[in-house]
């Protein structure tokens, strides 16, 4: 499994909680990211289901970053009117709601999208030599860049 954290310090991070405790082991850092916000005022955090994705938030503003890269892969100001109050992605990691203002937001995850596409992509270089492995991979990649052309439009 996998967990995130917001600090005071202006970084979140990523950990791989599936360790054994029984043997001592400690969570390890996957990946550390610094955040542009005031690092004095409180800020939330969520962690895709899927992994690739931590979306943070501070006052009303929405930031998502990639959890292979720690880069800032979208972001969003003045979402509610009031600080948003809480964050919580879908099971499928498609869709980001919003809490806030007495009213719930729901936002399609274009930039987990995004990054979906560019890591199964490098999955596909990978598997190039496994037709099995490639034609799904394949597929997955046609389908994710099909249900970004629908939210988007096509570029």
């Amino acid at each position: 499994g996998r967990m995130a954290t917001v600090s005071k310090d202006g970084h979140w991070k990523v950990f791989d909680t599936n360790i054994e405790y029984s043997r001592g082991q400690d969570a390890e850092v996957l990946m550390t990211g610094s955040y542009p916000w005031d690092s004095s005022q409180p800020s939330s955090i969520c962690l895709s289901p899927d992994g690739l994705v931590v979306a943070l938030s501070q006052s009303a503003s929405l930031a998502f970053y990639s959890v292979a890269t720690g880069q800032l892969a979208g972001q969003m100001g003045e979402l509610h009117s009031e600080p948003i109050t809480s964050l919580v992605f879908d099971s499928s990691s498609s869709f980001l709601l919003t809490a806030g203002d007495r009213h719930i937001r729901v936002f399609h995850n274009v930039p987990g999208k995004i990054i979906q596409i560019e890591d199964l992509k490098a999955q596909l270089k990978r598997n190039l030599t496994n037709s099995t492995a490639k034609d799904r991979i394949e597929k997955l990649i046609m389908d994710a860049e099909k249900d970004l052309a629908a939210i988007v439009g096509s570029t």
